[in-house]
């Protein structure tokens, strides 16, 4: 038993001086350039909107949630697809072939890619559209 207990409190006694040097090697990088003074953290205060600020933000996130609903089952009835691939968004859209390549590729576009195609879910397709429209 005092075996065990003797490793436990070696264990420990290395543990804590890992840490130990953890903490050092964060505080070092944290510091100041040019000194050895940890850079003083100023906590940020929150802003919080008024209650009335919080009731139209959700009504409108849920007016923009319910009409992309309506427009992604339209889009998905009208051409009987869940997602669409490039020839769907070339109907969809009117853009050309290279430009929806080049929207298909981009990063900022929610595609999923199933083996080398690159398709989109109708329902992101939407909301990606009314996010980024620019009235």
């Amino acid at each position: 038993m005092k075996n065990q207990e003797t490793t436990l409190n070696r264990a420990n006694t290395v543990t804590n001086a890992g840490q130990n040097a953890i903490n050092s090697k964060v505080s070092d990088t944290l510091a100041t350039p040019g000194t050895n003074k940890p850079t003083p953290q100023t906590p940020e205060t929150p802003v919080t909107p008024t209650n009335a600020e919080l009731v139209k933000l959700i009504n409108v996130k849920s007016e923009l949630g319910v009409a992309a609903a309506i427009e992604a089952r339209r889009l998905a009835e009208k051409y009987g697809k869940d997602f669409f691939d490039c020839e769907d968004l070339v109907e969809v859209t009117g853009f050309g072939r290279n430009n929806v390549r080049q929207l298909l590729n981009s990063d900022s576009f929610p595609t999923i890619t199933v083996g080398n195609r690159k398709a989109v879910s109708v329902i992101a397709y939407v909301l990606w559209t009314l996010k980024n429209l620019s009235v």
